[in-house]
Order: structure tokens, then sequence, then C-alpha cells
């Protein structure tokens, strides 16, 4: 019976390593942290690899308009503003103004690769 038991405790810790193994993450950062907050997504880390997405819902009408400010050490960093389930996806610069013509679900995505500095992007909605 000793033994079963150990049999299923082995059996469970190994399940578990290669369950949270074959989790696929969208992002990697290494020394830093990316900080969402209602209106201002902001990141300071050594290495941002991957993509970051923030959801956000709009009417139609709204009006949005963006900051951005990134400073790179090394590697690339955009921005773009992705209107979920269509092919709409424009990129982010500062001051952009955004007219939205059909509410729904909108997400800023934010792609790093092996990027090491900083970024901030800003946005209010009207």
């Amino acid at each position: 019976m000793k033994h079963f038991k150990r049999w299923i405790v082995l059996t469970l810790v190994i399940l578990m390593v290669f369950s949270v193994g074959c989790v696929r993450r969208s992002h990697q950062i290494q020394n830093g942290k990316i900080y969402d907050k209602d209106g201002l997504l902001q990141g300071d880390y050594q290495l941002f690899d991957g993509q970051y997405n923030k959801r956000l819902d709009l009417e139609e009408g709204n009006r949005i308009t963006f900051g951005f400010a990134v400073g790179t050490m090394r590697g690339e960093l955009s921005a773009y503003f992705v209107r979920l389930n269509s092919d709409e996806k424009i990129l982010i610069e500062d001051n952009l103004i955004y007219e939205v013509s059909q509410g729904g679900t909108y997400r800023i995505e934010v792609i790093a690769n092996q990027h090491s500095g900083a970024f901030a992007i800003e946005w209010r909605v009207d």
C-alpha cells in the first residue's frame, strides 16, 4: 500500500510539471514589470519579448486619444489599436485620435522583440 501511495504522488507531481510546461505565455519579462491601470499601460524592464494585450469596450461615437512614448536600449517595440473580430489594426503613435465607428471590444496590443527599455501608452475616451 505504501508503494501504491508513492506511485500516485509521483504520478501527480509529474503531471503537474508537464502541465505547467505546456502553458503558453504570450510574453516574457525579465527584471521589470508592466503596469496596467485605467488609462495607462506602462512598462519598465531589462527584457520584454512577446505580446501584451489590454482589452477595451467602446461605444459607437467614442473618440479615443492616445499618447505614446518608448525608450529603447535594444530590440524593438510597437503598439497597435485593434478591433476584435476584424482586420482593422492601427499603429499607435503619439497624439493618435481614433473615432469609433462601430461599438464593441477593442484591444491595445504591445508587441516586443527582445526589447530592453521602457514604454508608456496613455489614452482618454471622450
